[in-house]
């Protein structure tokens, strides 16, 4: 299976940056997008797919190409990745995750619906679900295709998590565990995890958590867990105790 992986917007697109932040420096776009394709084809490529990247030069590639490329190459999925904006200023209090396909495309709908599942795990941020637009890269591509939008640029506290390694290298492998839950492929995890899987199971087995992949996740301190998920942990705990 072959995924093509596009970094959205390129690094000189006109207005794909943050607004000012407050130590004075901007974030383009594409800084995040990259990093995240990049992390993206590591992921992939650890549980058996081959991947393409349709725009790996340094300056900006047109949508037709980067589609060409897809389409010519065969791919089986296309997955462009993208930071969102509401109206360019900090005061915006819009933010969230939300994931397209295009309304003609059951497969493509499928797939968008698996990557969103995963992405709203991670990093609490707004739910803003599975949508459906004519955008060019899930029209003309002959496979199916999904855009996500990772979160906000112009967002304070969204526009700082584009530059972390940790957010990038968590939505990159959320959008692999989609994409093999899609295609009906088993997710490899990495294989450096310090026994966690072992502690995972007997937590899971003593009935004090039920979401292997998240755990997993606050245990390698990929995330930060919520802290009523950590409450009802305790709670749970303690009603075990009680009982006996």
């Amino acid at each position: 299976m072959r995924i093509a992986i596009d970094d959205g917007h390129g690094n000189n697109t006109a207005g794909k940056r943050t607004p000012t932040l407050p130590d004075g420096s901007i974030i383009k776009e594409n800084e995040f997008n990259q990093a995240v394709a990049r992390l993206l084809v590591k992921e992939l490529d650890r549980c058996g797919f081959e991947t393409l990247l349709v725009a790996p030069e340094a300056e900006d590639v047109a949508l037709a190409t980067r589609v060409k490329r897809a389409n010519d190459a065969k791919a089986d999925i296309y997955i462009s990745i993208h930071y969102n904006a509401s109206n360019g200023q900090f005061d915006s209090k819009k933010g969230g995750v939300e994931t397209y396909c295009h309304p003609h495309s059951t497969k493509g709908r499928k797939l968008a619906e698996a990557v969103h599942k995963h992405l709203i795990k991670g990093t609490p941020q707004a739910d803003r679900g599975t949508r459906t637009a004519n955008f060019f890269v899930l029209r003309e591509t002959s496979m199916p295709a999904i855009l996500v939008e990772a979160g906000f640029m112009d967002m304070l506290g969204e526009a700082k998590l584009m530059k972390n390694p940790d957010f990038q290298g968590e939505v990159a492998r959320e959008i692999a565990q989609g994409v093999c839950e899609y295609l009906e492929v088993e997710f490899k995890q990495t294989n450096c995890n310090n026994g966690i899987d072992t502690i995972i199971q007997n937590a899971i087995n003593a009935g004090l958590i039920t979401d292997r992949i998240y755990w997993t996740e606050v245990l390698l301190g990929r995330i930060q867990p919520k802290p009523e998920y950590i409450s009802t942990i305790f709670q749970r705990a303690h009603s075990k105790i009680t009982e006996k």
